[in-house]
């Protein structure tokens, strides 16, 4: 016997509700009736996400129908069903069940405990805020969000009680719409706080995939590794450093017309040979490789349509604006992910399909331009051996600024003269992220640019810039001490600084002789650390 699905559930247990608690409507006034309305319409479709979670914003409209009447919170829970961002009615039918459970409840024990209005109104969002997190949302528990929500429940009180206890009916609507002030409020911090989480999130992927790099590297070096053995440590990488849990390689083949699986990663033994066993066209992934999907060597079709027909998507305006700015796209089971590889005619030669990621969210920009380059690289390495060391050469490039990244930071010191004296400045941006929040990414882009520029134009041929994180920066001074490269670095600093109002670096500066090479890149990061602690600014070459 089948378990009860959880719409039927909520139905049931909203009907056991009623029965329990029966509502009067006798006294239920229009005008009431349609501030309930009004201000649960607008605070419900106000969306915060915090962690990928939406947070709860109709607190205000159902505290205020629960001042009037329990009866009310049923006509404020009707206001979910005409969400304006809705997936569905049936979904938001469930939401408002979810709803009209959690308010109903928390307003019938809150009743039964107390008369005190004062008392009541507190013990209602506290059982509201309970009932949410124990029912519906125990599995997502968050301490940090559940505290955020609870203290947010309770910033409405004060408002309220002062409402209670005056006459003045100017000072009470203004009271209203002081708690929607308060929601704004609240809505901006969490806004800043996810902003900072995709910040984190973005200087993680960068460090990560560069270390990823100089292991692909290696793993390229090693001739005698044929291109199928690259191909699966391949995969890896993308489980690895991506996160997808399930990715499956093609091969096209143009003489019959058929698409040949190679290789996977994740997907069991049974279901792969199913996936091979499964005769797939070239003509149907035709219809898939549309040119609205594609984003340099990678195509990504949300929601996979069962009759393959395949829904346009603009990267330019939703994938690389919106995930970039947002932590709410999520991805979809039917969502579709494939990473191209090119022979040497620039002909389709296979590609990777990536599936389930372990974060649930969609590719961001940054995702989907890695995943190109190694998708690039396989593609040069398949059509010509030959070109390998132009491969190296992409994948020493930071592809935004132009600068060496931090695979050929390691490479360089590796092969440096270990008798030659060689300083190291590891620059740390002041405050790049109000930057970014004041002016946006694109903004943000163009001072990383002009910083290597700058940089480019004042150090010697010997000399090398690398980009070593999301606004961090290392030079490489060949045959100098940190003492004369601390008077190069203070001209870069002083011109770095007319880039932008405010623009100012922390820099950290170490030479050869202090440590091995394998700790100098630290022992100045750290430098340019306590730069910071001091006060921003400023050069540190010794402690």
């Amino acid at each position: 016997m089948k378990y009860l699905s959880k719409k039927t559930f909520l139905l049931i247990f909203s009907i056991l509700l009623l029965f329990l608690f029966k509502p009067d409507f006798k006294n239920i006034k229009l005008f009431q009736t349609i501030i309930v309305l009004v201000i649960t319409y607008f605070t419900d479709n106000i969306i915060i996400k915090y962690k990928k979670i939406r947070l709860i914003t109709n607190a205000i409209g159902f505290l205020i129908a629960f001042y009037f009447g329990k009866e009310y919170i049923i006509i404020a829970s009707l206001v979910i069903i005409f969400r304006i961002k809705k997936k569905s009615y049936e979904n938001n039918l469930k939401k408002f069940l979810v709803y009209f459970i959690m308010y109903y409840l928390s307003a019938n024990l809150a009743l039964m405990i107390t008369k005190n209005i004062y008392l009541e109104l507190f013990l209602f969002l506290s059982f509201s805020i309970l009932i949410n997190q124990i029912f519906f949302d125990l599995k997502k528990f968050d301490k940090k969000i559940f505290i955020t929500e609870y203290v947010y429940f309770l910033s409405l009180l004060p408002a309220m009680y002062i409402q209670i206890s005056n006459n003045d009916l100017i000072l009470k609507s203004f009271i209203i719409f002081q708690n929607i002030i308060y929601l704004s409020f609240y809505y901006f911090i969490i806004r800043l706080k996810n902003k900072k989480i995709i910040e984190n999130y973005r200087n993680k992927k960068i460090k990560k995939f560069n270390k990823v790099l100089l292991e692909y590297s290696k793993l390229l070096n090693t001739s005698t590794k044929s291109i199928e053995h690259i191909i699966c440590e391949t995969l890896k990488i993308v489980n690895d450093v991506f996160g997808y849990k399930y990715i499956l390689f093609s091969k096209l083949n143009y003489e019959t017309g058929l698409i040949e699986r190679i290789s996977n990663y994740g997907i069991s033994n049974e279901m792969y040979e199913n996936i091979k066993n499964k005769e797939v066209t070239l003509q149907e992934l035709k219809k898939i490789l549309k040119k609205e999907n594609k984003y340099e060597n990678s195509y990504f079709i949300p929601k996979l349509n069962n009759d393959s027909e395949f829904k346009g998507f603009d990267l330019e305006k939703e994938s690389i604006e919106d995930i970039d700015s947002e932590l709410e796209i999520k991805w979809n089971n039917k969502d579709l992910l494939l990473i191209t590889v090119n022979d040497d005619i620039g002909r389709l030669w296979g590609y990777m399909s990536c599936d389930a990621p372990i974060d649930g969210m969609r590719p961001t920009k940054e995702d989907l331009e890695m995943l190109s380059v190694l998708g690039g690289i396989l593609s040069i390495i398949i059509s010509n051996r030959k070109k390998y060391n132009y491969v190296k050469k992409l994948s020493e490039r930071d592809a935004l600024t132009g600068a060496y990244n931090f695979l050929k930071i390691v490479d360089d010191m590796n092969k440096s003269n270990k008798k030659d004296i060689f300083s190291i400045a590891f620059f740390d941006m002041d405050n790049f992220k109000k930057i970014n929040d004041s002016y946006g990414h694109l903004y943000g882009d163009q001072i990383l640019k002009s910083i290597v520029k700058i940089i480019k134009n004042h150090i010697r041929s010997t000399d090398s810039v690398y980009r070593y994180g999301g606004d961090e920066f290392v030079v490489i001074f060949n045959n100098l001490t940190k003492y004369k490269a601390t008077n190069i670095v203070k001209r870069i600093q002083e011109n770095l600084s007319k880039l932008h109002e405010g623009a100012t670096f922390s820099v950290g500066i170490a030479d050869s002789s202090e440590a091995k090479m394998k700790d100098l890149i630290e022992l100045a990061d750290k430098r340019a650390y306590f730069a910071k602690k001091k006060g921003k600014n400023r050069i540190i070459y010794k402690r």
